[in-house]
């Protein structure tokens, strides 16, 4: 919720905004670039493209979590960009690693009431 509100003041704070979130997209697509070195991950996606949707699914994830207090959409955010990075068939509610769990991002919260990554 950060970005989206400091982006708007001014172009400075824009600008700050778009460094940050290119500093977090590169450090994201060098860990998908290393991911794709090993036979891990499909070597055919484009990594910095990746990495942006790997970002927007946590931002709109955080954003959908804080309005309602269910972290569904993030997780199934973060599911499908890690399954087609994996290259595997997007998962059932049933095949997440914690189906209905949301307990592991309360203990998470930090002490400003954001969640640790």
């Amino acid at each position: 919720m950060l970005i989206a509100d400091v982006g708007r003041h001014s172009p400075a704070a824009q600008a700050v905004t778009a460094q940050l979130i290119r500093q977090l997209q590169d450090s994201i697509k060098a860990g998908i670039e290393r991911t794709q070195a090993a036979g891990e991950a499909d070597p055919a996606l484009d990594a910095d493209r990746t990495a942006a949707a790997v970002i927007t699914a946590i931002q709109g994830g955080v954003s959908v979590l804080i309005s309602t207090g269910s972290a569904d959409h993030l997780e199934a955010g973060l599911d499908f960009c890690l399954d087609r990075l994996l290259g595997q068939s997007p998962r059932t509610i049933d095949e997440r690693p914690f189906p209905g769990n949301t307990d592991f991002l309360t203990e998470s919260r930090n002490t400003n009431g954001g969640f640790s990554v």
